[in-house]
């Protein structure tokens, strides 16, 4: 590389192994390919806290009197991605792959800087909240959040050791806008043109901290207390007929189809129906629900 610096490039590989044991390396481990993955972030630092206080007698600086204090460490990372293939991975903030659980299993992220060919992890990672969107024009896409328990330092020794396996990439074609269909709410096929659909799952955690913990964040658990799951779907309105559903505001089931797998979710309700007549456009906006009561999905194998 020209010059004496050497920065980091941003193109480094990210990867995943489901964790057996909360916070605790995973020896051997065989990773995993996200999908095409277009961005990853990992937000780490210090709590802390500041505190002012009264000076010492003649100082000449009793409004700087101040000390910060770091309580503990912290680790939280995103990531936006086009799925391959299937949405297990969506699994990590419902609980159960198909479907909803109350307890969820945490994992691992590698993060290897091919720069100098070091490598980490974050360990003890949570999901938070995922959202699936596909839109016109656009690839499906979907965005996720981690809260994580602990990270390693960056090392130059493989976390995959002799035995384990780092990602392979998967060369399928990601989803678009093309694969979306079967949009129905309570049975019946929406009307209007649909422009979008968007699931989210968001997960409320409890982060358990004990001072006992060897974990630089103090971390002990994060345990998922309640859990939303609600759609939003944006159509170009040809009737009006949908405001009869928002006035019933009766549960039914929402299904739509992404490529080979059927997601249903359950007992859901839309609060509102918006729309604006203006001069030089259509009449469209969107639908958002209120949080439903159940979610599965299935996937067909070809």
């Amino acid at each position: 590389m020209p010059g004496e610096f050497s920065p980091v490039v941003g193109s480094q590989p990210i990867e995943y192994v489901e964790e057996t044991d909360y916070a605790i390396e995973v020896a051997d481990g065989e990773y995993n390919w996200f999908g095409i993955t277009t961005s990853w972030s990992a937000d780490q630092g210090v709590e802390s806290t500041s505190i002012t206080y009264l000076p010492e007698f003649g100082a000449s600086n009793k409004l700087e009197k101040r000390v910060n204090v770091k309580l503990r460490e912290m680790y939280e990372g995103e990531i936006t991605y086009h799925p391959q293939g299937d949405f297990s991975f969506l699994q990590y903030f419902t609980g159960s792959e198909g479907g909803t659980a109350d307890d969820v299993t945490s994992l691992q992220v590698g993060e290897i800087n091919e720069s100098d060919s070091t490598f980490r992890r974050l360990l003890g990672g949570v999901g938070e909240e995922i959202t699936v969107s596909v839109a016109e024009d656009e690839v499906v896409e979907v965005n996720g959040s981690f809260t994580f328990g602990e990270a390693t330092d960056w090392s130059s020794t493989d976390y995959t050791d002799t035995d384990g396996s780092h990602a392979t990439e998967d060369t399928t074609e990601p989803w678009s806008y093309d694969n979306l269909g079967s949009v129905t709410y309570g049975g019946t096929e929406m009307d209007g043109a649909i422009d979008s659909v968007e699931l989210t799952i968001s997960n409320d955690l409890a982060v358990v901290r004990d001072a006992n913990s060897e974990l630089s964040t103090q971390i002990d658990a994060i345990v998922p207390v309640d859990r939303e799951i609600t759609v939003s779907v944006e159509f170009t309105y040809d009737n009006f007929d949908i405001l009869n559903e928002v006035r019933a505001y009766e549960a039914k089931d929402f299904v739509f189809e992404i490529g080979n797998t059927t997601f249903t979710v359950g007992g859901v309700k839309f609060p509102e129906a918006p729309y604006e007549f203006t001069a030089d456009d259509l009449v469209a906006d969107s639908l958002d629900s209120d949080p439903a009561n159940s979610l599965s999905w299935t996937t067909t194998t070809p």
